[in-house]
């Protein structure tokens, strides 16, 4: 997200239009984010969350794949903030799910900053790429490495699945 106004150059959209629809990308977060909390309700979280890791990697791909033209750069730009909606969103309720209620406010927000330390690294990551290959393969490796991440966090979520809560008659379940 952070580097698409750097590139708008690419799909030769003016300076008014990228602010313009940088801003409305605030209202497109917003909007992945209330329909990844809906969704969160009715399926499990770590399930929504690699669902909506991989629509913002197709969004990517996309965006990639998409002419070049002033309209596809705005319409894309808003797309993807949806699809990043999704994946703030996601992350969250990945993190406050596991949390439980000892002291979630504090330690979600530690969480929820930690996760933001992989944003520094790819940020310098496809921003190199941008300027070596172009503003087409800094997407493609975006949603590249998105897959192979979200594969990653996939196995680790299946091998650590927590053990079902066994209760014997006449006891109290302890979690």
């Amino acid at each position: 997200m952070n580097l698409l106004p750097a590139v708008a150059r690419d799909w030769r959209a003016s300076a008014n239009m990228v602010a313009l629809f940088t801003s409305l990308g605030g209202l497109a977060v917003m909007a992945g984010c209330i329909l990844v909390g809906y969704l969160c309700d009715l399926y499990p979280r770590r399930i929504v969350y690699v669902w909506s890791g991989l629509a913002f990697a197709v969004t990517e791909a996309a965006m990639a794949l998409a002419p070049h033209t002033p309209a596809w750069f705005a319409g894309m730009l808003l797309v993807n903030n949806f699809a990043l909606g999704l994946g703030y969103a996601g992350i969250a309720a990945v993190i406050y799910d596991c949390l439980g209620e000892r002291a979630a406010a504090t330690v979600g927000t530690v969480l929820g900053s930690l996760c933001n330390l992989p944003l520094v690294f790819m940020t310098v990551v496809v921003g190199r790429v941008q300027t070596a290959h172009g503003s087409n393969a800094m997407l493609m490796v975006e949603a590249v490495v998105a897959v192979v991440v979200l594969a990653a966090y996939s196995a680790l979520a299946w091998l650590w699945k927590p053990a079902p809560v066994v209760v014997m008659p006449g006891h109290l379940a302890l979690t």
